[in-house]
């Protein structure tokens, strides 16, 4: 019995590579792109790199097709509605083709002699950011967020 799918049928690998935010990045971007290459990611590291948001914006502005993914926002470096503000910013300017992925700061709070974060803390942070442009103002360390933002910037961050 088959389901009518050919199993040896073999799709090409998607190709990635990782930036740092920096001089270069915009124009590597762009290569990357004209190369083929489905994903660029950009490193976020404050003690390490520039802003990775500015060199995301910079991108989206050259490139059409390729996704600009972030390896990995650190919370904690940013505050809650600035995280959200500025992956709602990158996202309109260029819908679809952000991925905005986030880490426990493994590399940038040991630069810092600090260690990465708990995951309870971690997980926190990340529903609230996912929360924020949905549902209003989510529940933090520091109290309620208030947000009144435009209706297209209220959509789900994923």
């Amino acid at each position: 019995m088959t389901s009518g799918h050919d199993h040896r049928a073999r799709t090409a690998p998607e190709l990635s590579c990782g930036l740092p935010p920096g001089p270069d990045f915009t124009d590597l971007a762009v290569l990357a792109e004209e190369l083929g290459y489905t994903r660029v990611w950009i490193y976020d590291s404050a003690p390490l790199w520039e802003d990775p948001f500015i060199h995301l914006a910079l991108a989206a502005r050259r490139t059409t097709r390729i996704v600009l993914a972030t390896a990995v926002l650190v919370p904690e470096e940013r505050s809650i509605m600035t995280m959200v503000s500025s992956i709602a910013t990158i996202a309109r300017l260029m819908p679809g083709r952000l991925r905005a992925c986030f880490g426990t700061g493994f590399t940038a709070r040991r630069a810092l002699s600090r260690t990465p974060m708990r995951l309870d803390t971690f997980t926190a942070y990340v529903d609230a950011v996912r929360r924020l442009p949905r549902v209003g103002p989510p529940w933090w360390t520091a109290g309620p967020l208030a947000c009144s933002t435009p209706p297209a910037w209220r959509r789900p961050v994923r």
